[in-house]
């Protein structure tokens, strides 16, 4: 995500020590496709209501079909990165300004390897919501 860009009911992160607002791209999870590769991951029951919210909420990303092992009867979805998300990120890295917010690694059920971007401390704000 650009930082710099206020998007109503969206967020933009601050430097927990200055509390100023850095001009950088925050970089969040991905998945690419690869035929060969395996993510390990939780597959959870939702409404029709709490999918069109997590479609919101994900606004980065665009909702996909995806396959599980086993199988769960029904269909399964994953969030991968939107083109325009993702030109951010290679923007960001083209201009060396992308990083990773410390505390969002922590959270994210990642693998071991390291992000391919720097981590950094940064505080999340929370924009209002819109009405």
């Amino acid at each position: 995500m650009d930082n710099t860009r206020d998007v109503p009911g969206y967020k933009y992160y601050v430097d927990p020590r200055t509390k100023e607002r850095p001009a950088i791209y925050v970089a969040f999870l991905d998945l690419a496709a690869d035929n060969d590769a395996t993510v390990h991951g939780v597959v959870s029951p939702v409404t029709d209501e709490r999918l069109a919210q997590l479609d919101a909420r994900e606004r980065n990303y665009r909702r996909v079909a995806v396959e599980v092992d086993p199988p769960t009867g029904g269909v399964t979805y994953a969030y991968v990165g939107t083109p325009d998300a993702r030109a951010r990120f290679e923007a960001g890295r083209r201009a060396n300004s992308v990083f990773v917010a410390r505390a969002y690694l922590k959270a994210a059920p990642t693998s071991s390897a390291p992000p391919p971007v720097p981590i950094r401390d940064l505080e999340r704000v929370d924009l209002a919501p819109v009405d």
